[in-house]
C-alpha cells in the first residue's frame, strides 16, 4: 500500500513537472517527449518504446480532455487526473521490468526532491 502511494505521488510529480514545462505543447508532443525521456533514461527496448508511447499518448489525451472540461470544477479535475495517473502507473508496471520500474520511481523521487529545494530557494529569495 505504501509503495503504491509513493508510486502515485512520484508519477504525479513527473506529470505535473512535464505539464508545467510543456504547457503550450499538444498532448501528442508531450507524450512524445515523455516517451523519448523514458527511452533514454530507462533503456527501453523497441517493443517497450512502442507500448509506452501508446500509454503516454492515451493518458496525455485524456488529461488534456480533463483539463479543458469546463463543466468540471478544480477539485473534480484533480480527482480525475489522480485516477489517470493511477491508470498510467498500472499500465507502465505491466510494460517495464522490475528494475526499470524501480529506476523510474527513483528518478521521480530525485526530481521531487530537486523541485522542493528549488521551491525553497525561490521562497527565500522573495
Amino acid at each position: 500500500m505504501k509503495n503504491s502511494k509513493i508510486i502515485a505521488l512520484a508519477l504525479f510529480v513527473l506529470t505535473t513537472t512535464f505539464s508545467i514545462a510543456q504547457k503550450n505543447k499538444t498532448p501528442e508532443k508531450r507524450a512524445e517527449m515523455l516517451t523519448e525521456k523514458m527511452k533514454s533514461e530507462l533503456l527501453l527496448s523497441d517493443d517497450q518504446v512502442q507500448k509506452i508511447a501508446e500509454i503516454n499518448l492515451d493518458i496525455a489525451l485524456k488529461n488534456n480532455q480533463i483539463k479543458s472540461d469546463e463543466s468540471m470544477d478544480l477539485e473534480a479535475k484533480k480527482i480525475a487526473l489522480k485516477e489517470s495517473r493511477k491508470v498510467r502507473v498500472a499500465k507502465l508496471k505491466d510494460v517495464l521490468t522490475v528494475s526499470q520500474f524501480e529506476k523510474m520511481k527513483k528518478m521521480k523521487k530525485e526530481k521531487r526532491a530537486h523541485k522542493s529545494i528549488k521551491k525553497n530557494k525561490e521562497e527565500k529569495a522573495e
